[in-house]
């Protein structure tokens, strides 16, 4: 149930894929770098998933979903991913949200 993007990832380009498991990964700053520069360098994929989330709307991400990475960035001490939203009617409701105060110009 759900989606798994390195099942799917392998099947369309026969890539073979690494998992990380956020909550088990223990250095999570080497893990950021290890991640953003292989995005800097073209090198990589990055997908995220999600687990199940009990109230999807207020939230805004879909549970047991993947979404594809489109960028990553760094910026004041934040680490930040711009993940695509392929589903069109949720939208995340967290910090950093579409039009939440702490975008400054």
């Amino acid at each position: 149930m759900g989606s798994n993007s390195s099942r799917d990832l392998y099947v369309l380009t026969g890539w073979l894929p690494e998992k990380v498991n956020l909550k088990k990964e223990s250095n999570k700053d080497v893990l950021w770098n290890r991640i953003k520069k292989g995005y800097s360098n073209n090198d990589c994929l990055i997908t995220i998933g999600t687990g199940v989330i009990e109230d999807e709307d207020n939230v805004g991400l879909v549970g047991t979903h993947a979404y594809g990475v489109l960028e990553i960035v760094e910026s004041q001490g934040k680490r930040m991913l711009l993940v695509k939203n392929p589903w069109g009617h949720f939208r995340w409701q967290g910090k950093y949200s579409h039009g939440d105060a702490n975008w400054t110009p």
